[in-house]
C-alpha cells in the first residue's frame, strides 16, 4: 500500500473520533446511549428528525461506522484517495456544524 491510498484502518480511527462527537451532542440532550449503533440512530431521532443536522450527515455517519467496523474486524481495505477525501471534507463540515450548536448551546 502507497502513502497516497488511506487504508479503512485509518479512516476508521477517525469515525471513532467522529463518534465521541457525536455522543457528546446526545449527552447534551440527556440521552446515554450504550452501543454505537443506538448512537446513531439516536442522533438520527434527536437531531436530523427534529432539522437540527442535515440528512447527508446521517448518511455519512452511517457510512463512516460502517467503515470503522470493516477497519476493526475485516482485514484491510484499501480506500480510494478520492473517496478518503470526500470523507474528510465531510467530517470537517460536521464539526463545523457540531462546533456551532455547541457554541449556541453553551453560550
Amino acid at each position: 500500500m502507497t502513502s497516497d491510498q488511506p487504508n479503512c484502518q485509518c479512516l476508521g480511527t477517525f469515525a471513532s473520533r467522529i463518534a465521541k462527537v457525536r455522543l457528546a451532542l446526545l449527552c447534551l440532550r440527556g440521552e446515554r446511549p450504550s452501543r454505537h449503533a443506538h448512537a446513531i440512530g439516536l442522533f438520527d431521532l434527536r437531531f436530523v428528525k427534529e432539522h437540527i443536522f442535515d440528512k447527508e450527515f446521517s448518511a455519512w455517519l452511517h457510512e463512516a461506522f460502517d467503515l470503522w467496523q470493516r477497519a476493526d474486524y475485516r482485514e484491510m481495505v484499501v480506500i480510494a484517495p478520492e473517496r478518503a477525501k470526500e470523507g474528510l471534507d465531510m467530517a470537517a463540515k460536521f464539526l463545523d456544524e457540531t462546533r456551532k450548536y455547541f457554541q449556541d448551546k453553551l453560550t
